[in-house]
C-alpha cells in the first residue's frame, strides 16, 4: 500500500490516504471500500488529464454541497482536471469530515450558503456563471427526517427548486442533480 502513495502528487491526497491506511483496523470494510472509491476517482482523473477533449478543464463548476463525502470528493476531482470549482454549502454534517481533512477549501471558492435561500442562490448562480452545476446539497440524516420532517422537505425539495430556478434564470446550461 505504500507504494500506492508514490502516485499521488497532491499532498493533501497524501494525507487523506495515509489516514484512510490509519483507520485500516478500525472499520476494515468501510475503509476498503472507501479506498477503492478514492483511486478509482483519481485513476479516472488521469486518464482525463490526458484526454485533450477534458470538458471540465477551465470551466466554471458550482457543486451544492461540496462540503458533503459525494461534493467533497467530487470538488477533489473537478480540481485534479482543472476546473474552477466554487462550493456552496451551509456547513459540514461531520467531523472529521472529507472536506475539512483534505483541505479542499484551499484549491476551491468555499462558500456558505443556504439554498433554502432564493435570493442568495440565485445571487451566487449569477456572479459564477457556471458552465456547470452540480447540486447535492440536501438534508441527508434519517433519524433528523423523522426529528424535524418540514425542514428536511424545505431543503432537500424546496432547495433543490430555488437551485434549478437560479439556473433557469441564468441560462445554465448543464445540471447534474445528484440525490
Amino acid at each position: 500500500m505504500e507504494n500506492l502513495l508514490t502516485f499521488f502528487s497532491d499532498a493533501g491526497l497524501v494525507r487523506l490516504v495515509r489516514m484512510i491506511l490509519e483507520f485500516m483496523g478500525a472499520n476494515r470494510e468501510f475503509v476498503i471500500k472507501l479506498a477503492a472509491f478514492f483511486v478509482l476517482c483519481f485513476i479516472v482523473s488521469q486518464k482525463w488529464k490526458m484526454n485533450s477533449k477534458n470538458i471540465f478543464k477551465n470551466k466554471k463548476i458550482l457543486i451544492t454541497g461540496h462540503t458533503g463525502f459525494k461534493g467533497s470528493w467530487l470538488s477533489i476531482w473537478l480540481a485534479q482536471l482543472g476546473a474552477k470549482v466554487v462550493g456552496m454549502s451551509n456547513g459540514e454534517i461531520s467531523e472529521p469530515s472529507n472536506f475539512s481533512v483534505s483541505e479542499i477549501s484551499k484549491v476551491i471558492d468555499d462558500r456558505r450558503l443556504d439554498i433554502k435561500n432564493a435570493d442568495t442562490v440565485s445571487e451566487l448562480v449569477k456572479e459564477v456563471q457556471p458552465d456547470f452545476v452540480f447540486h447535492l446539497a440536501a438534508q441527508p440524516l434519517v433519524r433528523l427526517s423523522y426529528e424535524n420532517p418540514i425542514e428536511t422537505y424545505e431543503t432537500n425539495v424546496m432547495g433543490t427548486l430555488k437551485v434549478f430556478e437560479a439556473c433557469r434564470e441564468a441560462n445554465v446550461k448543464a445540471i447534474v442533480n445528484i440525490t
